[in-house]
């Protein structure tokens, strides 16, 4: 059941929808249908205007944010929604997390390691990828993605990024080239990814 809590600004959960949630979904409409200011007007009013329960991913935050246990993961500031599961609702056959990880009933999806070798070091992605227990037979070699890794972790759908990284977008599209790449380089730096 879609949960939505439209008559308070602080959902009881990130499982919520809530008016930060309903700014974030109208910012990416307008920007996919061209109306580029009123991208921003709404990626505006997520970042500036958003309830103490939301603030923006810092870099030192980026590995536990998606590798750390479900209940240390769920309901983070930076999600603005997600999709809740427990023991009840996903008993984890074929949960997410069973095709990402090592220890899953799947474990079929690994990256290539050309693709994790092309992050920077200091590309706090990096950190999100693991050579631990990768198969040394697959050829070409793969390495383990740390994210999803409990069928009881909520499944992470909108976050407070996206409001910025619209607005950038949004900015780009509109002619002020300069000015997204600065917020850009800027959202880059703060977040721990290599700045373009």
């Amino acid at each position: 059941d879609l949960m939505i809590d439209a008559n308070s600004a602080t959902p009881e959960s990130k499982s919520f929808l809530s008016p930060t949630a309903a700014n974030l979904l109208l910012s990416r409409i307008y920007l996919t249908i061209g109306q580029n200011g009123l991208a921003i007007e709404s990626a505006n009013e997520v970042i500036n205007n958003s309830p103490g329960t939301f603030s923006f991913l810092q870099a030192a935050g980026v590995p536990s944010y998606w590798a750390a246990s479900p209940t240390a993961a769920d309901d983070q500031p930076e999600t603005i929604w997600e999709i809740e599961f427990s023991p009840s609702s996903n008993p984890g056959v074929n949960a997410l997390s069973n095709f990402y990880s090592p220890t899953g009933g799947y474990a079929s999806i690994l990256f290539r390691q050309d693709f994790y070798a092309s992050f920077e070091t200091s590309d706090k992605s990096k950190s999100l990828f693991s050579t631990a227990d990768a198969p040394v037979s697959d050829s070409p070699l793969g390495v383990w993605l740390r994210k999803y890794r409990s069928p009881q972790a909520n499944t992470k759908v909108l976050r407070m990024s996206e409001a910025k990284l619209n607005r950038i977008e949004a900015l780009y599209k509109s002619g002020e080239t300069g000015t997204a790449l600065t917020e850009l380089n800027a959202f880059a730096q703060t977040t721990g990814f290599p700045a373009g």
